[in-house]
C-alpha cells in the first residue's frame, strides 16, 4: 500500500510539472547499457546510459511529500542550461530515498522515463535499484 502511494505521489508531481509525456508507461520494457549513480541513500542505482548525469545539471527544485509528519515522497527537478527548456531532468524518490523513477529528456529531444524494474514484477514492489527505460515519448 505504501509503495503505491509513493507511486500516485509521483504520478501527481508529474502532472504538476507539467511533465504528462513523461508518465506514459508501456510494458514494452527495453534493454540498454547501463550506467553507476547513487540514491539519495549513498546506495548504488543502475541507469540507461541515455539518462544525464546530474552533476552536469542544475538542481532546481527539491519538493518532499510529508504527510503526518512523514516523508512520503521527494522529487529533484534538474535543468540542463544549455538548453531552453526549464526542466530537462527528474529523479523521483520514496521516503526513505530509493530511486524509484526518473524522467529526462536525451540528446536528441525525446522524452524517456525508467522505472526500477522491480516496480514491473506482478508478484510485488521489491526494489532492485536498476532502472528500467520502459517508454519513449514524442521529440520535444
Amino acid at each position: 500500500m505504501k509503495m503505491t502511494r509513493v507511486f500516485l505521489a509521483t504520478l501527481i508531481l508529474v502532472g504538476i510539472l507539467d511533465l504528462p509525456h513523461f508518465a506514459v508507461f508501456s510494458a514494452d520494457v527495453h534493454s540498454a547499457s547501463m550506467r553507476v549513480t547513487e540514491n539519495l541513500r549513498g546506495q548504488v542505482v543502475l541507469l540507461p546510459q541515455s539518462a544525464p548525469e546530474t552533476d552536469r545539471l542544475t538542481l532546481v527544485s527539491f519538493i518532499t511529500i510529508v504527510p503526518d509528519a512523514e516523508v512520503l515522497a521527494a522529487t529533484a527537478v534538474y535543468d540542463n542550461p544549455e538548453t531552453t527548456k526549464p526542466v530537462d531532468y527528474v529523479e523521483f524518490y520514496d521516503g526513505v530515498g530509493n530511486l524509484l523513477q526518473a524522467s529526462w529528456i536525451d540528446k536528441y529531444g525525446i522524452r524517456r522515463t525508467a522505472i526500477d524494474r522491480g516496480l514491473l514484477q506482478e508478484e510485488g514492489s521489491r526494489l532492485e535499484g536498476v532502472l528500467t527505460l520502459i517508454s519513449e515519448g514524442i521529440s520535444t
